[in-house]
């Protein structure tokens, strides 16, 4: 398959929604033997706690987290973009949000939606995935000095991480 292949004309029209980067979180019955088993194929441990049962593992090509007792099921972890826009996006779009946006425990924005066969679709930006220039926040929803996604606005319009 080509490049040429991927999108059709239509597509190639349509204004494509960024979702930021994918990170598929795999809920395991043994962090051990998954561990074990993914360095096998060439993944290594990029960070985590794995005495709190999570691990984040990553190739070359991909990125895997690894959860034992975190999670109720498998889900799609959407890293990096602009939470709130998805989530008007997806809700002009007619797509029901399973859990609003919301700030999390870590400090990042996130959103949840359910595909049509009850997979979890988890749109997550903390502020460290964010580059310098960027902002999770709508400027317009940020009206305080301190964006909601953690970053410092400044008068002259720039902005700056925490």
């Amino acid at each position: 398959m080509t490049d040429e292949n991927i999108l059709t004309p239509d597509a190639e029209e349509q204004e494509l929604l960024d979702i930021g980067w994918l990170e598929v979180c795999l809920n395991v019955k043994s962090l051990a033997k998954s561990i074990e088993f993914y360095e096998k194929l060439g993944f290594i441990q990029a960070f985590g706690e794995p005495e709190n049962g999570w691990v984040i593992m990553e190739s070359e090509q991909a990125v895997i987290a690894l959860y034992e007792g975190h999670l109720e099921g498998n889900l799609y972890n959407f890293r990096g973009g602009d939470i709130q826009k998805i989530a008007d996006t997806l809700k002009a779009e007619g797509v029901a949000l399973k859990a609003e946006v919301s700030m999390e425990e870590d400090g990042s924005l996130g959103c949840i939606v359910e595909d049509p066969d009850g997979n979890l679709l988890h749109f997550n930006t903390h502020p460290d995935d964010l580059e310098d220039d960027e902002c999770c926040c709508d400027d317009e929803e940020c009206t305080d000095e301190t964006c909601e996604c953690g970053h410092e606005h400044h008068e002259h319009g720039e902005e700056e991480k925490k």
